[in-house]
């Protein structure tokens, strides 16, 4: 570990580059999830860079706070090597892959500051965007295709909300184990004193933002947190019930978490959109179902002519238990994801994910199969966003040279 002081400022604050050497053999999973994970050591952590060297990988942390560097060393020491405890042990298994062929029309560059200047992507805060014209048009062309796609499965059409309830996911064990990316909603007490003072006091004169430490009880008791994900409220409309038949749904749902300064262009957002399908049923009822959605994911590159590959993946949250969650998931191939190809740097997105919860949402929400078990349950989320973002990036912003399925549905003539 290596550490540079490269300015201070008129008060405490010193800003350093601290440098982390990896080994060569880290998974490139981990080296994104490390990434992504550094953000929370210290809120000061202003971007955290994964450079490869000659020498290995190495991850570069510009850090701009009061702390003593020793300590935020520390600190970040603690959370690489509790993240890459035991990670090799198991790696991310290929499953499927298409190749869409060469790709000439696709722009060498990123074309996320195109999209913006031409307003076509919309700015409004860190990760949240409006979309218009050609971006507006092509996500909702993606929403509406993958829905007829999956009418295959013969789902039921539901209505999924952007707020849940705390204690739907105290529930389900997403609060705590997601708690640092959640976005808790609340509101200010009912009073013409609490109204006068927030007038007067949380404005701050010329600003933009909001300070609402002068009502340190407004956001004491939150009265919802905005869904992390698609599938989460669902589970608790079957509480109670036995089922005798499977549950196959699909709906869309605006999805939200907060992912500090790993947030960037349409890779990572704040808010996102999701056509979900969710299944819930017996065990082999489930194990089915997903093994046809497996199927289905990677047949979806070969109709759209899209560049992406099949891979099984994991998502642990907490750092203390990344290592253990990791190796658990890829052994265990619970989470498989569809990576999207992004020929400008080289790089893939994940597009969907196929998930199999086993009987996690079953136990804590007492749904029943006829046997008398715990129902299971899998779920396929489409990042609507990241889709559209995998087609420019591949394509271009010109529809005249995409192919012929993905200009019907930008245009909104696949009825197919």
């Amino acid at each position: 570990m290596t550490t540079t002081n490269t300015a201070t400022t008129a008060s405490t604050s010193l800003r350093s580059t601290i440098e982390l050497p990896l080994p060569r053999d880290v998974p490139a999973d981990v080296r994104q999830a490390l990434r992504r994970h550094l953000y929370w050591v210290a809120p000061q952590i202003a971007e955290v860079a994964l450079v490869e060297r000659a020498d290995g990988p190495c991850l570069v942390v510009d850090y701009r706070g009061p702390r003593p560097l020793a300590a935020i060393e520390r600190d970040l020491g603690r959370a690489v090597a509790g993240i890459l405890a035991g990670t090799t042990a198991f790696t991310a298994r290929e499953v499927a892959r298409h190749s869409a062929g060469p790709l000439r029309s696709a722009p060498a560059a990123d074309p996320f500051p195109d999209l913006v200047s031409r307003r076509w992507v919309l700015p409004e805060a860190p990760g949240v965007f409006g979309y218009a014209g050609l971006v507006a048009g092509l996500l909702e062309g993606l929403d509406g295709f993958l829905r007829r796609r999956l009418g295959r499965f013969r789902p039921a059409a539901v209505l999924l909300p952007s707020l849940t309830s705390p204690g739907t996911l105290l529930r389900t064990g997403a609060l705590p184990e997601a708690a640092h990316t959640a976005h808790f909603v609340f509101h200010l007490d009912e009073s013409l004193s609490t109204t006068s003072r927030f007038a007067a006091e949380c404005i701050p004169d010329g600003a933009d933002a909001l300070d609402l430490r002068a009502l340190p009880g407004t956001s004491a008791a939150p009265d919802a947190v905005l869904a992390p994900a698609a599938c989460q409220p669902f589970y608790r409309t079957l509480s109670d019930q036995v089922l005798r038949e499977p549950v196959v749904v699909t709906g869309r749902a605006s999805c939200y978490r907060y992912e500090s300064g790993a947030t960037e262009t349409l890779r990572r957002l704040t808010e996102y959109r999701v056509r979900e399908l969710i299944v819930v049923g017996s065990a082999a009822q489930v194990a089915a179902i997903r093994a046809e959605l497996l199927e289905f994911t990677i047949g979806l590159l070969a109709e759209l002519s899209l560049d992406g590959r099949l891979v099984t993946a994991s998502d642990p949250f907490f750092v203390d238990a990344f290592a253990r969650m990791r190796s658990y998931q890829l052994a265990m191939e619970v989470k498989h994801e569809l990576l999207l190809s992004l020929p400008f740097d080289g790089s893939e997105v994940a597009g969907c994910s196929v998930n199999h919860h086993g009987e996690h949402f079953g136990r804590a929400w007492n749904i029943r199969t006829a046997d008398g078990n715990p129902a299971q349950s899998c779920c396929l989320g489409f990042g609507l966003e990241r889709w559209a973002y995998a087609v420019l990036a591949q394509y271009g912003t010109d529809p005249a040279a995409w192919p012929d399925e993905l200009r019907r549905i930008s245009d909104g003539s696949s009825a197919a």
